[in-house]
């Protein structure tokens, strides 16, 4: 048994770059079957399930780890994902956009008195976003698929499949597919605007600021199938889920995760314009990104997250879809 622990903030781009991370997993994996002589079993848990799925297309790219076709199907025997977040998660759009989830939501209008008075600190959610969106593994941890695989705003290939649809956040109910629900005023029923997967992603480029728009760019691929498959070979290629997994027949994969347990979907957000900025224009910011923020500020309401199944962090369809359908369906092509 041997590890292969990495930086989890790292893009893998950057994990190669400064720890040559799939170098070395190349040679321990070549290292195993010289010793043992057979291929190896490849386990990965959450991010680390991205990574792994980067390495067996980097390894046999010519401007990768060039070691030719075949090389997977010759070392490894099987890869067992434990709880990848495959087609990443609503959660991750909330988190860099302010820096929120289910648990602090709870602090509510205490989150804007945060802000002000410790601009520094970890509980400020302006300081969480902005950590959180310099870290070039989170762009992997976007959700991918668009609204395909997401929903638009009137359903969702997720609604009415878990028992906790709709969740604790009111606002009637809605189909999943609507990511974000934003309001300028606290307790309004319904939606000033509903945004989907890809325009909660459009609107998190605008706030976060060109510096996190700069990085997506060169660390995230897109989010659509038919546009991953026109990308280049390199790191986006590698990077996205739906580019086909390497030829490798005797390759055995078994998918294990988690279902039956209440997992973020989507968030009731009240707007509100940050103090000493114009509208439109960028005020000032404590984020380690070193981005100025925009004027426009983001609270959760107190019931303000919408569960669907999952295993409590990563929903079904990003855990499962590739799994049962994607790479089982031959007229995809990702397999």
């Amino acid at each position: 048994l041997q590890a292969a622990p990495y930086d989890w903030r790292l893009a893998p781009s950057d994990l190669e770059a400064r720890d040559a991370f799939f170098t070395r997993m190349a040679l321990q994996l070549e290292g195993l079957k010289l010793q043992h002589g057979r291929p190896a079993v490849v386990v990965s848990h959450s991010y680390g399930d991205t990574l792994v799925r980067y390495f067996m297309r980097w390894v046999e790219a010519p401007n990768g780890g060039r070691r030719g076709r075949g090389w997977v199907n010759q070392h490894l025997h099987a890869y067992v994902p434990i709880a990848g977040p495959m087609l990443g998660t609503p959660k991750a759009i909330s988190a860099m956009l302010a820096g929120e989830t289910s648990d602090t939501s709870a602090l509510h209008s205490f989150s804007r008195f945060l802000k002000k008075q410790a601009p520094h600190a970890f509980i400020n959610p302006d300081f969480r976003a902005g950590l959180l969106r310099s870290w070039g593994s989170g762009l992997l941890l976007l959700p991918q698929g668009g609204e395909a695989i997401w929903g638009t705003k009137s359903m969702s290939p997720s609604d009415g499949l878990s028992p906790f649809d709709g969740g604790e956040g009111g606002r009637g109910a809605r189909s999943q597919g609507t990511v974000l629900c934003l309001n300028s005023e606290p307790g309004r029923e319904g939606c000033e605007e509903a945004l989907t997967v890809p325009e909660s992603l459009d609107l998190l480029h605008e706030q976060a600021g060109s510096a996190f728009r700069l990085r997506s760019r060169q660390r995230r691929p897109p989010g659509r199938p038919e546009e991953a498959a026109a990308l280049p070979e390199g790191p986006l290629h590698w990077a996205s889920p739906f580019t086909p997994l390497p030829y490798a027949p005797t390759l055995r994969i078994f998918c294990l995760y988690g279902t039956g347990l209440q997992t973020e979907m989507a968030y009731n957000y009240q707007t509100h314009q940050e103090p000493g900025a114009e509208a439109g224009g960028e005020g000032s910011s404590s984020a380690p990104d070193g981005e100025p923020a925009k004027a426009r500020g983001f609270s959760i309401d107190s019931d303000g997250v919408l569960f669907g199944d999952g295993d409590g962090t990563v929903p079904l369809v990003s855990l499962g879809y590739l799994c049962v359908k994607g790479w089982r369906d031959g007229r995809l092509g990702l397999n």
